[in-house]
């Protein structure tokens, strides 16, 4: 073998390893990327949201068609008044319970509602 053909044997020996090494790190930063989104997925639903969480679910396992007919769900949802109030209902009474739970955040909701209460009641009266 001349001394050519090996300096190009072992080019293209040192460009596959870089390469593939490349390729390898690209691929684990998409795999991070996809952890993240769902550990956020799992959040998601934990705070009461479902159709997000579902588009989402298509990400990670790169059902990109899938994310698609998703996004066509939740714009769907965002346009109905009804199902985008019942949506947000899980969330908001998620949060309603949080709150209640900690005597200072209680306390400011309990002022909030009365103040409320107090501009869309007009048979209320504030003690």
């Amino acid at each position: 073998m001349d001394p050519q053909s090996l300096m190009i044997y072992a080019a293209a020996a040192a460009a596959a390893v870089f390469g593939g090494k490349w390729l390898f790190t690209k691929d684990t930063q998409i795999e991070e990327r996809r952890r993240h989104v769902q550990k956020m997925v799992a959040k998601l639903r934990e705070m009461g949201l479902t159709k997000l969480p579902n588009l989402l679910d298509d990400y990670v396992v790169g059902d990109y068609s899938g994310m698609i007919h998703k996004v066509k769900d939740l714009y769907e949802l965002l346009m109905d008044d009804k199902a985008r109030v019942a949506e947000f209902e899980k969330v908001a009474n998620l949060v309603l319970e949080y709150k209640m739970k900690n005597p200072e955040t209680r306390d400011a909701l309990i002022a909030k509602v009365e103040n409320l209460r107090h501009l869309y009641d007009p048979t209320f009266t504030k003690v």
